[in-house]
């Protein structure tokens, strides 16, 4: 783009001096065709990158309905679940599910998402996948927080512990989880980060 914007101004430049025709005239042709490379640019990729980081260039209110969409797709599980004792259809259909409800780290309000588990003799196990992104989600840094959560199985509604195991018990619980539900073996391929696990407890 710099290089463009250079030659655009040597292109004026010359065509003022040797009186070919009006500056006002130039300028105005060197603006359009700058204009058309930057419209190609922006066809071409959404994404740029400079030194290594990633720059967006979406509009950012169309990154915020990216997230809209995906809580008010949050919210209609929820209430699905909700409404049939813990079954859902779509995407979540014959899989094992429940809700969880942290409190926000910094804010303190509650939230609540729909994850998918498996059993570890009594306690509930969850993982932190993100589908693979590169951080963990935020109801992970909620838990960590503040460790007393809500947990909605079926029509039951309890208060759980969240523990985070490390080492070969959080190898064992995700490998047992991978097995049973095989996206999450695809989801570790994804990050580099190593993927939480949390144990939910019932509080007695």
């Amino acid at each position: 783009m710099f290089i463009v914007k250079r030659l655009a101004q040597l292109a004026v430049a010359l065509s003022y001096l040797v009186g070919q025709t009006s500056l006002a005239a130039v300028a105005k042709e060197m603006t359009s065709i700058i204009n058309k490379d930057l419209g190609k640019v922006s066809q071409a990729s959404d994404w740029h990158t400079d030194q290594g980081r990633i720059f967006e260039e979406r509009p950012l209110l169309q990154v915020a309905q990216t997230r809209l969409e995906r809580n008010e797709f949050n919210q209609k599980v929820i209430t699905e679940f909700r409404a049939n004792q813990g079954k859902v259809g779509g995407q979540f259909a014959n899989r094992p599910l429940l809700l969880l409800t942290t409190t926000g780290a910094k804010s303190g309000k509650t939230y609540t998402k729909p994850l998918a588990y498996t059993k570890d003799g009594d306690r509930f196990v969850v993982i932190a996948s993100f589908g693979g992104g590169p951080k963990n989600p935020s109801w992970y840094n909620n838990l960590v927080a503040h460790p007393e959560v809500t947990v909605e199985v079926g029509s039951e509604r309890f208060k759980a512990k969240a523990t985070v195991p490390t080492g070969a018990e959080r190898q064992r619980l995700y490998d047992q989880q991978a097995k049973q539900i095989p996206a999450f073996a695809e989801y570790a391929k994804k990050t580099t980060r190593q993927i939480p696990v949390i144990v939910l407890t019932r509080i007695k």
